[in-house]
């Protein structure tokens, strides 16, 4: 049984909002993320308590996995967008009953002198 609860919205003079949806069937995990904020934004997940997570290879899509543990969707998502679906497989046979937690981060985007679109994760902001 999957129970989806929680949710936080950020206000920096733009909110940043979004909304994960998952469908889990079959040894997979059917993940999207709609961007419910205000900004055009780049998104990311990390997946607790659940081992041996792999992005499902037969399905190619936009979302990557790094070392660091997240699972980036590599397009930008505008307001009121949703990304396409995270398919990752995983093995049940360890799995009896557990809680699993998907985090889903979300930025705005930011432009470099050269004009091209950023993911700045590691950007810190300062409150006054």
């Amino acid at each position: 049984m999957f129970q989806q609860m929680g949710g936080c919205s950020i206000d920096f003079g733009e909110k940043y909002e979004a909304k994960v949806d998952v469908i889990v069937r079959n040894e997979r995990m059917y993940v999207k993320v709609k961007n419910t904020g205000e900004s055009d934004s780049y998104i990311r997940l990390a997946i607790f308590n659940v081992s041996n997570l792999v992005i499902d290879e037969k399905n190619p899509s936009l979302w990557s996995s790094d070392s660091d543990g997240f699972f980036y969707y590599d397009a930008i998502v505008k307001s009121g967008e949703t990304t396409e679906d995270l398919i990752i497989n995983f093995d049940s046979t360890s799995i009896k009953e557990t809680n699993t937690a998907i985090i889903a981060e979300i930025i705005g985007v930011t432009y470099g002198y050269d004009g091209e679109a950023i993911a700045e994760w590691d950007r810190k902001i300062e409150l006054n």
